[in-house]
């Protein structure tokens, strides 16, 4: 089941709702890379970034290296603390 709505039975079946849900697709792949990137969950103030990223992704040709260089070049990716708490 994808997105919890739609059924597939085959991989040509699962590319088509991809493609019929692109921006759904795009903006839920970025936020786990994202996530992974910041080593935490995301909260409501990496929505704008991520909303950006997805958006921008959308008008081009969404390839794998320009996503990675988006979330590199993220305002949370570039921000995030890399100090623990002591």
């Amino acid at each position: 089941m994808l997105f919890n709505q739609h059924q597939f039975k085959t991989l040509v079946e699962f590319k088509q709702l991809i493609l019929k849900e692109k921006q759904r697709f795009i903006r839920g792949f970025t936020a786990h890379l994202l996530s992974y990137a910041l080593g935490r969950e995301l909260g409501p103030a990496d929505s704008p970034a991520l909303n950006e990223m997805t958006a921008q992704t959308m008008e081009g040709k969404g390839q794998m290296r320009t996503i990675l260089k988006r979330i590199a070049m993220s305002e949370p990716f570039l921000h995030k603390n890399t100090h623990e708490e002591e």
